[in-house]
């Protein structure tokens, strides 16, 4: 069987890549490709190989690297020119070119009816489009244009399959391979307490993650990686004062003695506010005090390496049947987690043996406090969860577990 795997990392990561070594720009195809494998790190770009392993003919591409397809349209398309749409045209090039039977398009912004259609017009050969769901997406119905979507929750699962996707269940994982080029010596771990991904006001997604990160900055030791937003002083400022104008304007509204200074300016103005702006969209000083710049990749896994514990909690968006990438991450380089409590993760990991859970704020602040002064215990938890990883859930069982599911179409 041919398979195509079509991945596109975040755009900030593959810049900083590309920076950082100019030079790459110019090499070969299959060089790139080993580079940006090794860079990215996650087990996505290495599922070509294991299902090379399997004996099928597997080959790796990068439509949103703009970089990465100029220099595959160079070398296999010399003389071909997208038109208007570098991502889409050299992808259907691609496609056009190695003919897959089974295509992965992990890119939910390529997952649309239109490009679909194209696809399927391009390449007769390709009888199965599967991707990967789990961060949210505009229109869920249009997952319903593959023919496989794999998902690491399975909330989401059941709730695609109640709108008409085949949606199957897969755990994330850990490439294990990274492990040969990291210090694995706990004498690295020089961060006692660290958060390392997105911190968001999103009530969907990450808010009470957030908030969480919030009181264990306050009260721990605790760095954070993050690309969240510094707020300026002024706009603090002005969302406070426009706040206290609509406090005052729903003071008049409530009394009748006062209403008539609702016609009249400033006032009248200032009443056409309909909702009161969130004081809570900025966080507390400190947290942007602890902030470091946000890593990916290959540096965000040597980061873990270095912590004694770090903080992990889910998305609300994938529901509490879901168990993130970074669970995998860190448990794979042997980093003590503290992660928000859900029945799934017993399925994974033994609580208070390879990881240890929280149910509330005020236990993850308590259990924090306990592990971060006893790096021993960390040590001990994190060796015990990596045992667990990689003897379960690398790249090579991921991709196990998917071929158990291709083998039924």
């Amino acid at each position: 069987m041919k398979v195509l795997i079509t991945v596109s990392p975040y755009k900030n990561h593959t810049y900083k890549i590309y920076h950082e070594k100019p030079e790459l720009v110019h090499l070969d195809v299959v060089s790139q490709t080993e580079y940006l494998k090794n860079r990215l790190a996650s087990s996505f770009e290495f599922w070509s190989r294991e299902f090379k392993n399997y004996g099928w003919d597997a080959n790796l591409v990068f439509p949103g690297i703009e970089q990465f397809q100029k220099a595959w349209l160079k070398e296999f398309r010399p003389g071909f020119f997208p038109a208007e749409n570098l991502k889409e045209e050299s992808l259907l090039a691609q496609i056009n070119f190695y003919k897959p039977t089974l295509l992965f398009i992990l890119d939910l912004d390529l997952i649309t009816p239109s490009f679909i259609s194209k696809v399927r017009d391009i390449s007769k050969e390709t009888q199965l489009i599967a991707t990967w769901y789990g961060a949210p997406i505009p229109n869920e119905k249009n997952l319903k244009c593959c023919d496989l979507v794999f998902t690491n929750s399975k909330d989401l699962r059941w709730k695609l399959k109640n709108i008409g996707v085949n949606a199957h269940f897969i755990f994330h994982a850990f490439e294990n391979s990274i492990l040969n080029n990291l210090n694995k010596s706990q004498d690295s771990r020089k961060f006692d307490f660290a958060f390392i991904g997105t911190i968001n006001t999103d009530k969907s997604t990450h808010l009470e993650r957030s908030k969480t990160i919030e009181l264990l900055a306050q009260e721990t030791n605790l760095k954070i990686w993050s690309d969240i937003d510094i707020p300026k002083l002024y706009e603090k400022f002005r969302l406070l004062y426009i706040a206290k104008r609509f406090d005052l304007c729903q003071f008049f509204q409530s009394f009748q003695l006062f209403r008539w200074l609702l016609l009249v300016p400033p006032f009248k103005k200032w009443s056409t506010l309909s909702v009161r702006p969130n004081l809570n969209e900025y966080f507390s000083y400190i947290l942007y005090q602890r902030l470091n710049a946000p890593v990916f990749g290959d540096e965000m896994l040597m980061l873990l390496n270095q912590c004694k514990l770090v903080f992990n909690g889910h998305s609300t968006h994938t529901g509490v049947n879901s168990v993130n990438m970074r669970l995998f991450e860190a448990s794979g380089m042997g980093t003590c987690q503290l992660v928000d409590a859900r029945s799934i993760i017993s399925e994974y990991f033994e609580p208070g043996k390879e990881i240890v859970t929280y149910s509330s704020r005020s236990e993850a602040l308590s259990k924090s406090k306990e592990l971060i002064n006893n790096p021993s215990l960390c040590a001990k938890i994190g060796k015990s969860a990596q045992t667990k990883t990689l003897e379960n859930f690398t790249t090579k069982h991921q991709v196990c577990k998917i071929i158990r599911v291709l083998d039924k179409y």
